[in-house]
């Protein structure tokens, strides 16, 4: 039953529904009930079932967004979306610049042009003022002269080599007794107090997904009521009921995530912005390109450079096994392996890289072949299916760029950590994974 000449302004399945139940008031009417007057008007009209009355009202006309044009103009945005963001894995390299990009480097006349402050020809000053500078500003730093540049090298060749604040660790592995590290802030904790789940006893009941990072249930600053209000919501967790040592996670004090680890601002600057922590793992998204997908542009043509970044732990303190992994073929939500990395002296960004390089294409392929599917729901589904916000969410069930997903592992493999339960149970992926189409992805 379509609506036609004055009737446009009308949604189909209301017309339908209210020639079936008249007496229903549309304007307070949520999705799922919508939905299911709708299936039940519509086995009525199959069936020839005669409605009770030989007239019935119009429904409440709807917004521009909900009618057929509004639809109509999501779904093209949505598939102009999904064929720019695919081809932009195909087409021909983009010429980048990962370091310095940002960091105006002055030209050789530029510099000679200017003289340092006489403090800056003293060495120590010098490197003192130069450890504060972000890895772009000592990239930068680099090329004024080769006093700097030496300097900047030694930096480079000091840093993140030390076993800081502790040895090596991995999933697992117990806290030093009474020992504050990555405490939460503040405003960390205060923004968790008022998460409802915490503050209402029917979000609690319902909270089936609930998790919170490692970083904070193994804070010494959590308030100890709300202490004891997470133990208890993740007691009711998914999560929670497939841990072989679920109870030690809440009761002891171990790593259990990456969220609780410092990550090399040198490794953070070179992914420049494709990086994420998340629910205690680390999202990368590879960079769009040709069929060599670089993981990170090398900064400089010399290999020094390289070399002294990729000699560096990737973390303080250094965990010594990771687990890679894509999302898989039967959405977002699930995983699949990709390699596992363990060095028992702590891992340096140079492996990782290395690991991550090596896998971008067959990471890229998955990628593409699941991403027709998804455009192909949008593009055939019939338009009145896409009527609530919501509905034009469930489309969106793989991410929107070529992602890996890496969690803290046990060199042993000995269980599934903590983070990967909640990768599958902690998150609204839909949302998450239409957010990621609609961003730009750095490059």
């Amino acid at each position: 039953m379509e609506p036609s000449g004055d009737n446009a302004q009308y949604h189909p399945y209301d017309l339908l529904i209210l020639k079936h139940f008249p007496d229903k008031d549309l304007r307070h009417v949520q999705r799922g009930e919508h939905r299911r007057l709708y299936d039940s008007a519509r086995i009525k009209e199959q069936f020839g079932i005669q409605p009770p009355r030989d007239s019935w009202p119009l429904p409440p006309p709807r917004p521009y967004e909900e009618l057929e044009p509004g639809v109509e103009e999501w779904r093209r945005t949505a598939i102009r979306t999904i064929d720019t963001r695919v081809s932009s894995y195909a087409n021909a390299a983009t010429l980048y610049k990962a370091l310095g990009r940002s960091a105006q480097i002055k030209s050789p006349t530029e510099l000679h042009e200017r003289r340092p402050h006489r403090a800056l020809l003293i060495t120590e000053v010098l490197e003192k003022i130069l450890r504060h500078g972000a890895p772009r500003d000592q990239y930068a730093a680099r090329d004024v002269c080769c006093k700097w540049r030496h300097t900047i090298e030694y930096i480079l060749s000091s840093s993140y080599r030390s076993h800081f604040p502790c040895s090596p660790v991995e999933y697992h592995s117990p806290f030093k007794a009474h020992w504050a590290w990555q405490q939460p802030s503040e405003e960390e904790l205060a923004q968790l107090e008022k998460r409802p789940e915490l503050l209402s006893h029917e979000a609690a009941h319902a909270a089936t997904n609930f998790w919170v990072p490692a970083r904070i249930t193994q804070a010494r600053a959590l308030p100890s009521d709300v202490r004891k209000t997470i133990r208890s919501l993740s007691l009711h967790a998914n999560w929670f009921r497939k841990m072989s040592t679920s109870t030690a996670a809440l009761d002891e004090q171990r790593w259990l995530d990456l969220s609780q680890f410092n990550f090399n601002p040198y490794f953070l600057d070179l992914l420049s912005g494709r990086v994420q922590q998340k629910l205690g793992r680390l999202e990368v998204a590879v960079k769009p390109g040709r069929r060599e997908h670089l993981v990170f542009q090398q900064p400089l043509s010399d290999t020094k450079f390289v070399e002294l970044i990729g000699s560096m732990f990737l973390t303080e303190p250094p965990c010594q096994a990771l687990g890679i992994f894509v999302p898989g073929r039967l959405g977002a939500a699930t995983l699949e392996p990709v390699t596992t990395i363990c060095d028992v002296n702590g891992i340096r960004i140079g492996h990782l890289l290395s690991t991550l390089q090596a896998h971008c294409g067959s990471v890229v392929d998955l990628w593409s072949h699941e991403i027709p599917a998804l455009r192909q729901q949008i593009l055939t589904t019939p338009w009145p299916k896409f009527t609530f916000a919501v509905d034009k969410l469930f489309p969106w069930w793989y991410y929107g760029r070529p992602t890996f997903v890496l969690f803290l592992e046990s060199m042993e493999d000995r269980e599934v950590p903590l983070a990967r339960y909640a990768h599958t149970f902690g998150e609204d992926y839909e949302r998450v994974c239409q957010s990621q189409w609609y961003e730009d992805i750095p490059t």
